[in-house]
């Protein structure tokens, strides 16, 4: 080892656990030794990446720009002038998870992107308390025409023309969460000389077992998912129509 310079060594292209490192101590004036495991699993100290006075656990900085001493007061702070945050990748259709736990529960908290269907969902210990599958910051999905059978998403607002290829079938969501809400509107005014049938696909819609046909001309509709035990409520959306005309 003395006789060969650091640069002629062959590279270690695979470290191990228990591989040793070469390590001076300066209070004894000795060099000693430190293994892999340790070296990664024992640091006393706060790591900075890009930072030479961490001021967390973990101080992550692309532009050195030390935003705020708050960092402190948690493990990880990652800074940038321009674009802070957290990138997640993985293969398509994959899901992407950030999970809040506590000394009982792992998953006491979600927040989970499903890629396949470009959907949010909040969870609490696994159970969907919300769902977000419409645009962000307080706007309402845009309006879309449907003209033949259709599988419906949360959020999903319908317009529906059963003039232009006659009756057809809108299916309601398999899963929903509490809360959910599916809109739909007669935009032909033609729902009672073809009908509009609404697939409960599995849950109840007020109540009862059975899908429901719009036979009243420009009905406009809304569904909202309470519970396996009640189904899908229905609210009336526009020209005051009584559900028990529908």
């Amino acid at each position: 080892m003395a006789d060969t310079k650091i640069s002629a060594l062959t590279a270690l292209t695979a470290a191990a656990a228990a591989d040793v490192l070469p390590i001076v101590d300066t209070s004894a004036t000795a060099t000693k030794k430190m293994t892999i495991e340790n070296m990664f699993k024992n640091i006393p100290v706060s790591v900075g990446v890009n930072e030479g006075t961490p001021l967390a656990k973990l101080h992550v900085v692309r532009d050195a720009v030390n935003h705020s001493t708050q960092s402190s007061l948690a493990p990880i702070f990652v800074e940038d002038d321009n674009r802070p945050g957290i990138f997640f990748s993985g293969n398509l259709n994959n899901i992407g998870i950030i999970q809040f736990g506590d000394n009982s529960s792992i998953n006491a908290g979600e927040i989970f992107y499903a890629h396949s269907d470009d959907k949010f969902s909040f969870r609490c210990a696994g159970t969907v308390q919300a769902t977000v599958a419409q645009a962000i910051n307080g706007s309402l999905k845009r309006w879309t025409a449907k003209t033949a059978n259709y599988t419906s998403v949360a959020g999903d607002r319908l317009l529906a023309d059963t003039a232009t290829s006659g009756a057809f079938t809108i299916t309601l969501p398999s899963a929903p969460a509490v809360g959910d809400e599916i809109h739909i509107l007669d935009s032909a005014a033609n729902f009672d000389n073809a009908n509009l049938t609404v697939a409960r696909n599995g849950k109840k819609i007020q109540g009862a077992t059975a899908d429901l046909t719009i036979t009243t001309e420009n009905t406009g509709i809304g569904l909202v998912f309470m519970s396996d035990t009640y189904g899908w409520r229905i609210l009336v959306d526009a020209y005051g129509v009584d559900p028990t005309e529908l």
